[in-house]
């Protein structure tokens, strides 16, 4: 399907969000983020999925793996080379002594608690994603009328199965299955082309501006949210209530705003962000210590300041990867080039 740049928008928001949230772990703010960003990244991931239905499982799996689990596994052996000669050398890290040996078996384990992923927590996400693909391509072999039962009972049983059994399954299973009622309404919205259809900026902004002051109003009561970790808050309907109470006002919200076209580009290269912004971060607690002198204290704004600044750090790297490791960005490698 051609990109949609409102989609694009959506998607850099969502990847900011998930970076603050990572710099600021206790404000208010970070934890209203957390009811809606990792919701809008599996809605978006629906919606731009394409129909799976006339698709054959090992060309499926073969490009899922070269779009995901390619780039997750490259990624993961960078980042662990750099957390077991450096990382866990310093701060938390150090204090807690993760151990090595858990955290290489974790690159296989792929599920996001610190035991096995300090490495990098944020990269539980390409192997649920990965898994929660590989539902939607069961479920759409269902006939459409039926599917809504497995998009019911499907979160359903994730989320009992790890409230009842505490296991936290490779590849985050137990989350995919939680999560994936919001890929499904991604689907949907596909399939309906909802996305075309809701045009008139009156009715948006209404809509925004309705959905914003309800999600607002539920939040608080759901607390904070931690999707790798199988921590939905305090209540499974009112995570999903608030994820796509979130989806629609930020949905609408950006339907009626224009292409801005760095933050299109960010959004189409969330990927490296997920992967490297806490190496980022890395890079500017150090600078500010050892060469500034200084320990970062943060806040609200300092962290809503440096998630930008990470973003930054990041871009040369993402242009590197783009030009010449394209697989490790889930791109495919053209021949002749680099």
């Amino acid at each position: 399907m051609k990109r949609l740049h409102y989609i694009d928008q959506l998607r850099a928001l969502a990847i900011f969000l998930i970076i603050f949230e990572h710099n600021d772990h206790s404000s208010w703010l970070s934890a209203f983020s957390t009811s809606f960003s990792v919701p809008l990244f599996f809605v978006i991931s629906g919606f731009v999925s394409g129909d799976k239905s006339d698709i054959a499982i090992g060309q499926y799996l073969k490009k899922q793996f070269n779009r995901l689990i390619v780039p997750y596994l490259s990624i993961a052996i960078v980042l662990y080379i750099f957390w077991f000669f450096v990382g866990r050398h310093y701060g938390e890290s150090a204090d807690k002594a993760y151990h090595p040996i858990k955290n290489l078996v974790g690159i296989l384990y792929a599920q996001g608690g610190p035991d096995y992923m300090n490495w990098g927590i944020p990269m539980w996400f390409l192997p649920a994603l990965f898994m929660v693909g590989l539902i939607d391509f069961l479920v759409s072999k269902i006939p459409f009328r039926f599917r809504f039962i497995p998009a019911i009972v499907v979160p359903i049983a994730g989320y009992a199965l790890f409230k009842t059994t505490s296991t936290h399954l490779p590849w985050s299973l137990d989350v995919a299955m939680a999560v994936y009622g919001f890929y499904f309404v991604g689907t949907l919205i596909r399939r309906f082309n909802l996305t075309e259809k809701m045009n008139n900026a009156i009715l948006l902004m209404a809509i925004s501006l309705l959905f914003f002051i309800v999600h607002v109003s539920m939040a608080g009561y759901n607390g904070r949210v931690l999707y790798y970790y199988s921590d939905y808050g305090n209540q499974f309907y009112l995570m999903y209530l608030n994820g796509l109470a979130g989806f629609i006002w930020t949905f609408c919200l950006f339907k009626l705003i224009p292409l801005i076209k760095p933050m299109a580009w960010v959004g189409r290269n969330t990927l490296p962000l997920l992967g490297f912004h806490l190496l980022a971060m890395t890079f500017i607690k150090g600078f500010a210590l050892f060469v500034l002198g200084i320990e970062i204290e943060f806040n609200v704004w300092i962290s809503l300041l440096l998630a930008l600044v990470q973003i930054l750090l990041v871009i040369p790297v993402i242009l590197f990867l783009n030009r010449y490791l394209p697989f490790m960005v889930g791109n495919r490698v053209k021949r002749g080039s680099a």
